[in-house]
């Protein structure tokens, strides 16, 4: 175990608008048992001028689904787009990048705030290090943050947390250049909340909150250097609650903790006894427990994303493996009983799925990087909907 003091300001019940309001408690049902899966893909994307490899966070308002893609648009630098449930889809903005345009490019996940559309991209920007953007709905950007001047953040990770009027996020750089977390207002004013050390590794999965402690995992880092899980408590001190990369143990876990009955859950990358990555249990305390080790068979491998919860479950995705190679989005109760609902790559299917899961009213939706219609040789990547 391991700590140092970070200065963040607290209260900071950060969450993300999906799993703060699923950390539902309640047992698999035989109803659910029985009932069958209905899986739809909703829109294809096509590349120029269209989006291509959509790698981030769908959000939802009145009725519309707003993400992002990493390539594409009109200019092949990412795009933010809007899609409804029918298929209707409409590029807001295409990203661009010119010594005569100070715009930013490829965005990587999108976050909402009072009806207005908040991102982040990994390149551009004053200093070339990416940026915070705000977006209307109707598709007009502005420039908030650019990272990367001296010590600040860099590189972000992930899309923004929203918490009473604020926006969180994680980035690299920072004091030791090895991670940091960072809040930034709707106005633009961007502070470095936590500069992360080798001792817990950068946070690449989002954070939750729970009992006013917030709760993450470091991808790298800790006693293997193969990653951390990690609390930060209101006093600004992190505690490295658990190191993984043990022998037979997961590795690189890169989506976070999700909550449930008062314990964490998660994934890795990699390891386990497939090397494929594996489902855990985490105490408060730092005791962990194996659910589930991916990689036999037809089974997934290699999750991205967090885990969501729906009725007491656990649902996630992965990123390869499957009956085509290509994914899955499977279910796993808390102790351990996994089920694939769903393997990507048949025929024009998606392939790769790596967003979190977006609930909204009993069905799950997000993204997946590759697949659908082709347009590059692999696919521009698809919006879909599976209902457990």
């Amino acid at each position: 175990m391991s700590s140092f003091a970070c200065t963040i300001p607290w209260p900071i019940d950060i969450c993300d608008g999906r799993r703060c309001a699923q950390f539902i408690d309640g047992e698999l049902s035989r109803a659910w048992r029985k009932k069958s899966v209905a899986y739809k893909k909703i829109y294809n994307f096509k590349g120029i001028p269209d989006g291509a490899s959509p790698n981030g966070d769908l959000v939802y308002l009145n009725g519309v689904f707003y993400g992002s893609t990493y390539y594409g648009g009109a200019y092949g630098a990412g795009s933010v787009s809007r899609v409804t449930a029918s298929g209707e889809e409409r590029v807001l903005h295409s990203f661009y990048l010119s010594r005569s345009k100070r715009d930013s490019a490829n965005p990587i996940g999108i976050a909402l705030l009072r009806g207005v559309l908040y991102g982040t991209t990994v390149s551009g920007g004053a200093y070339g290090s990416g940026a915070v953007f705000a977006m209307t709905t109707a598709g007009k950007e502005r420039i908030l943050h650019s990272f990367g001047y001296g010590s600040d953040a860099r590189v972000p990770y992930s899309g923004l947390l929203s918490w009473k009027g604020t926006l969180y996020g994680e980035a690299g750089g920072g004091v030791y250049g090895l991670g940091t977390v960072y809040s930034v207002t709707p106005v633009g004013q961007e502070h470095v909340v936590c500069n992360f050390s080798s001792s817990a590794g950068p946070p690449p999965g989002g954070l939750i909150a729970m009992n006013g402690t917030l709760y993450g995992t470091g991808l790298n880092g800790g006693s293997y250097n193969s990653g951390t899980a990690f609390s930060l408590t209101a006093a600004g001190s992190l505690r490295v609650l658990y190191n993984f990369g043990a022998s037979g143990d997961g590795s690189s876990p890169s989506g976070g903790v999700t909550a449930l009955h008062g314990t964490l859950y998660g994934t890795t990358m990699s390891g386990g006894t497939y090397g494929r990555g594996i489902v855990f249990s985490l105490s408060k305390s730092g005791d962990e427990h194996i659910l589930h080790d991916f990689g036999s068979g037809t089974d997934g491998a290699s999750p991205i994303g967090a885990l969501a919860v729906r009725d007491g479950v656990l649902y996630g995705t992965t990123s390869l493996g499957g009956l085509y190679g290509e994914g899955t989005l499977f279910s796993m109760t808390t102790t351990g009983t996994e089920k694939v609902l769903h393997s990507f790559g048949h025929a024009s299917d998606g392939v790769q799925p790596v967003g979190n899961l977006l609930l909204l009213e009993g069905t799950f939706y997000s993204a997946t990087v590759y697949g659908g219609n082709v347009c590059n040789g692999a696919g521009c990547g698809t919006v879909f909907e599976l209902t457990p």
